[in-house]
Parts: structure tokens; C-alpha cells; sequence
């Protein structure tokens, strides 16, 4: 059976994608949204 597989990256909204590409760390609030986006997608 075959499972649908996602990026990871593409579950972080884009400020936080431009703020990672400029070489900046993402703090513990930064990924939030990005948790809360996986556990949906996961749910859904």
C-alpha cells in the first residue's frame, strides 16, 4: 500500500522559509506552525 509522503519544508509558511534560507536558525516559535501544519496534514 503505497503512502503519501509530503516535504517537509513545504509546510513552513514562506516567512519562515526566507528566514531559513538567509542562514538564520528557526527558534521554538517558528516551528510551531510548522508542527501544527505535519499534524494536520497526518490527521487529514
Amino acid at each position: 500500500m503505497d503512502k503519501p509522503v509530503a516535504e517537509a519544508d513545504s509546510f513552513h509558511p514562506p516567512t519562515k522559509v526566507v528566514k531559513m534560507a538567509s542562514g538564520r536558525a528557526l527558534d521554538d516559535a517558528d516551528r510551531y506552525p510548522w508542527l501544527t501544519a505535519v499534524a494536520d496534514w497526518i490527521s487529514a
